[in-house]
């Protein structure tokens, strides 16, 4: 639970600085009202929460700790896990200073999500799934609801 709350606060902050939201993945929420509650659940739960974190967390942060350790492991798919949010949003034109600050919010995300898998829950990526769909179905209800603007 803590985790996800330290992740929450700059991840919100993060939504509200970004000057066009329009361009946002979970921009298409915008406006739905109820009928884009569980389009916004899959896309949180599924296409995003379970594919990243089989993706990281259990298959590249697995391999490289079983190779490495968990410190190098662990390390190098969080930078890995950065950088992916980073050059999707390089693709975009947002600014340099805003890639740079979402890239590092994505690395520390994916540090602490590996460490509460590895250290924490004897291997699970239920932990980091359920805190990284929790993490967008907020940001995707605050798009949904007009509390972040489109």
């Amino acid at each position: 639970m803590l985790s996800f709350v330290l992740l929450l606060a700059p991840g919100i902050y993060l939504l509200f600085a970004f000057e066009d939201t329009s361009i946002l993945a979970n921009a298409r929420f915008a406006g739905l009202g109820l009928s884009g509650v569980i389009p916004i659940l899959m896309y949180a739960i599924i296409q995003t929460g379970l594919s990243e974190e089989i993706l990281f967390r259990g298959f590249i942060n697995k391999r490289l700790c079983n190779k490495f350790g968990f410190e190098i492991g662990n390390s190098v798919q969080a930078l890995l896990f950065g950088l992916l949010h980073g050059v999707l949003l390089l693709t975009l034109n947002v600014g340099l200073l805003f890639v740079v600050l979402v890239s590092a919010f994505s690395l520390v995300a994916g540090w602490m999500m590996g460490y509460i898998n590895e250290k924490l829950s004897n291997g699970s990526i239920i932990p980091s799934w359920i805190i990284h769909s929790l993490k967008n179905i907020v940001s995707s209800a605050l798009i949904l609801t007009g509390v972040v603007a489109i």
